[in-house]
């Protein structure tokens, strides 16, 4: 389910959220709580005002994609060396279900928010995770820095993109405020010598095709398993997908791509058959494919 969804759930917050007052209320009163998901093993650390909606509707996150996410960490073989990057981890729910699924991977959360980063700070030590890197970065297609439109309302559309389209402009009237970050590129974390990632989560708000273009040896030489929201240019991101032999599924339809496609599933053509058939099992059109 994707976040216009979640909020047409929760109408009573999105009357709020269009409240100057509200807002400027929470943006100084929004402490960290700790919080049981019914989706996780364990209490995770989040925001009280800002994940109202996660608190509010807990089960109905994304709920078809994560369902995909579970099997195919479940059907990954045991290995040591097993990766798992989590790109725009907000407050990580992805993190910490492959925490719950897979205790064995390494897991490396990117986030730039700091209220996010304070999340996740706080429940990876709560769940003594020893195997977990925090990357206070932004990835994209350069490494140095620029400018965040850092999401002040739900934390959870902060974008790289041009703040003019940016969610709480369209539905709010609230201009993010810019904020300069370091950003990062996939590539040059693999240069540097970093553990190439078998699985991969993409959420930035229409900044995935700068994060595709800063990872172009990753996606040819490691064809990780990529999930995608996808809010940019679709055409130049599933051409380069496209191009580095990836099929595109909508993993909430569980069908090829289409024009309402929102939740993506990309899969290298030589993917391992074993997660291949736990794909077909799900629904997905790929029960044809071979090794």
């Amino acid at each position: 389910m994707n976040l216009i969804e979640t909020v047409g759930r929760i109408h009573p917050l999105h009357t709020l959220r269009k409240s100057f007052l509200f807002r400027a209320i929470s943006r100084r009163f929004d402490p960290l709580i700790r919080w049981h998901s019914p989706l996780l093993s364990r209490s995770i650390y989040l925001c009280l005002i800002s994940n109202a909606s996660l608190i509010a509707d807990p089960k109905h996150q994304e709920d078809s994609i994560r369902q995909t996410f579970i099997a195919i960490l479940a059907a990954l073989p045991e290995a040591t060396g097993g990766v798992f990057w989590d790109i725009g981890a907000n407050i990580g729910l992805y993190t910490w279900s492959c925490a719950d699924v897979r205790p064995d991977f390494h897991i490396v959360s990117f986030e730039p928010d700091a209220k996010n980063l304070q999340c996740l700070r706080r429940t990876s030590v709560a769940w003594n995770l020893v195997a977990h890197d925090i990357v206070p970065r932004a990835v994209s297609d350069q490494v140095g820095r620029t400018t965040f439109f850092a999401d002040e309302i739900s934390r959870a559309t902060g974008t790289l993109e041009p703040a003019a389209g940016a969610f709480n402009t369209t539905h709010y009237g609230a201009v993010p405020r810019g904020i300069e970050v370091e950003t990062v590129t996939l590539d040059h974390l693999i240069a540097e010598g970093w553990p190439a990632p078998l699985v991969v989560k993409i959420d930035v708000e229409g900044a995935e095709l700068r994060v595709l273009r800063g990872g172009q040896h990753l996606l040819a030489q490691h064809r990780p398993i990529l999930l995608l929201e996808i809010f940019g240019d679709r055409p130049q991101t599933f051409g380069l997908l496209n191009e580095f032999g990836y099929d595109c599924f909508d993993s909430d339809r569980r069908t090829p791509i289409s024009a309402e496609t929102v939740n993506v599933l990309a899969v290298a053509r030589d993917l391992d058959q074993r997660v291949a058939d736990v794909l077909a099992g799900l629904g997905y059109p790929i029960a044809l494919r071979t090794v």
